[in-house]
């Protein structure tokens, strides 16, 4: 019995035969340096950043430096998809809430960065909401977006020690 093969599967394997490959398109919603070291390691591993979505001078000026184009809203990103798609979209510390129009429009996943253990410490302020409980224990979670607040299929979790020390400054640098 002979087993069929799509159209992408073969094309696939063309691309690993002939050693070309697609380059993964991604787009980073985000602030500050957290967002800037994820859009980097996309990069290094391949990824197409198509633009970012940032109010945060700081990674808007890397953005900048590395020519990729900035969007100032949730709207503007909108309208860069539909002439501009991407596979992957990357949220890393990400106040605003993404409508259905801009997730619809990723082909493959939107993920999100959660500077703690999911669903125990879903919403903002999860490093401080845990010192005030006296946690031993924190985490960093990648999670799925979907239409609620931290609330997609966890992907990745790290656990991480809590000191007595720890501020929310130290835990959220682990």
């Amino acid at each position: 019995m002979t087993r069929s093969t799509s159209g992408s599967e073969m094309a696939d394997r063309d691309d690993d035969r002939y050693g070309a490959r697609s380059v993964p398109s991604s787009i980073v919603i985000g602030e500050g340096t957290l967002a800037i070291s994820c859009a980097q390691q996309a990069m290094e591993a391949g990824h197409d950043i198509r633009a970012v979505l940032s109010g945060d001078a700081t990674f808007a000026n890397w953005a900048a430096r590395a020519s990729i184009p900035c969007m100032g809203g949730v709207e503007e990103l909108s309208s860069f998809l539909k002439t501009e798609p991407a596979e992957w979209l990357f949220s890393v510390v990400n106040p605003l809430i993404l409508p259905a129009d801009v997730l619809g429009r990723i082909s493959r996943g939107a993920f999100n960065y959660h500077d703690g253990p999911l669903p125990r410490y879903a919403g903002t302020h999860a490093t401080s909401w845990a010192l005030l409980a006296q946690e031993t224990e924190h985490a960093i979670t990648w999670h799925r977006i979907d239409d609620g607040v931290d609330t997609g299929d966890v992907a990745v979790q790290r656990q991480v020690l809590v000191t007595p020390a720890d501020t929310a400054l130290t835990l959220n640098l682990k």
